[in-house]
């Protein structure tokens, strides 16, 4: 069966990247207010179910083989788009 190609767009967990120690309530929440923790992705949808999806990255059709796996919870997904009718 051909595997369908997807676009997601999501949006990731995240901490800040110079957390150094101690934050008052007020500066996490401004932090928090403008962070942008959206992620966008393509990949081969390898697997579904009800908690996830499968992506992989990279195809090898020669083996059948498959590269940087990435496993995305559905209620982290904001959009989604299937491109498979744009590949032969």
């Amino acid at each position: 069966m051909k595997k369908k190609l997807i676009y997601i767009e999501w949006h990731d967990a995240a901490s800040p990247a110079d957390d150094t120690g101690w934050w008052s309530e007020e500066g996490i929440i401004k932090w928090s207010d403008n962070f942008d923790s959206r992620v966008l992705s393509v990949g081969w949808l390898i697997k579904e179910c009800k908690e996830y999806i499968l992506l992989a990255s990279e195809h090898n059709v020669n083996n059948n083989n498959y590269a940087h796996p990435l496993r995305v919870p559905k209620t982290w997904i904001k959009k989604r788009v299937n491109l498979t009718k744009y590949i032969k």
